[in-house]
């Protein structure tokens, strides 16, 4: 936190508890640290600018869905800080192979919905592929791989200055599919995606558990990689090295199937100019 404020030339409150989160997995919930927050008068609560929740990774394991105490927090925070805008990291999570698991990954894509919808109507950022932040061999998690040490989140800070400053985030990390009708393996599935000046490059193998047909959304490129004109990819075969169909990246980098798959291991390699 420190360090994040230094670089933007903030001031800031810090009522965060380690272990916190919106269900109230660890020893309080967001809401308690934000009572903690209206309950602290030593400042002007209509001059805040920002209020923001870093859910680390304790709402992954959560049992219910975190929707309606993500709606109540906001309310409250639009209540007591009106000209704040919300900004949320839904998941940073490490790259242990426990967190990689298909278990994991399904739930921070739930997560994210969850406080997406929950944030309609409200003045909320909530910050795109923070779960990839970490997802390297960086060095950037402790021994337990469920913690940042400090190269962590120091790498954490320097990428929430560049989202607050409107500057393109590039981790050239695991992209993982989540497919919403199922057909994905997420224990072994990821493509890497990378920018280097206007080229955006993907690459790497995915499995597909099931048949999928025309049109099937498989995943979504954050916003630095959208193409200027649509990239049609070949889909090929390890065992064949046959093409045996194509993807297509629309503008708004959402990866769908140009003709139907079958259940089966493929890989892509691909490059195409961005914004």
């Amino acid at each position: 936190m420190e360090s994040f404020l230094a670089q933007l030339g903030w001031t800031g409150h810090n009522y965060s508890i380690g272990g916190g989160s919106f269900t109230g997995w660890g020893p309080g919930t967001f809401q308690n640290q934000l009572a903690n927050a209206i309950a602290d008068t030593s400042y002007d609560h209509a001059d805040v600018d920002y209020f923001l929740v870093c859910d680390l990774g304790n709402d992954i394991r959560a049992t219910s869905n975190i929707h309606n105490h993500a709606k109540t927090m906001f309310e409250m925070v639009a209540a007591e800080y009106p000209r704040a805008r919300i900004i949320v990291l839904p998941a940073v999570w490490g790259n242990a192979p426990g967190n990689n698991s298909g278990g994991c990954i399904q739930s921070i894509a739930q997560r994210v919905e969850e406080i997406t919808n929950a944030a309609f109507g409200f003045d909320v950022d909530i910050v795109p592929e923070t779960w990839l932040w970490l997802a390297d061999a960086g060095g950037w998690m402790k021994p337990n791989e469920v913690h940042p040490n400090a190269a962590g989140y120091a790498r954490i800070a320097d990428f929430m200055v560049k989202h607050v400053r409107g500057l393109h985030v590039s981790t050239d990390q695991p992209l993982r599919l989540i497919a919403p009708r199922g057909g994905v393996n997420g224990d072994s599935s990821y493509w890497y995606a990378g920018r280097s000046g206007d080229l955006t490059s993907i690459h790497g193998v995915f499995e597909l558990r099931n048949n999928v047909g025309v049109d099937t959304e498989l995943g979504q490129l954050d916003y630095g990689m959208w193409p200027i004109s649509t990239p049609y990819i070949p889909v090929v075969s390890p065992a064949s090295r046959q093409v045996a169909g194509t993807l297509v990246v629309f503008g708004n980098g959402l990866i769908r199937t140009l003709s139907g798959l079958p259940a089966g291991a493929y890989n892509i390699s691909h490059t195409w100019r961005s914004f």
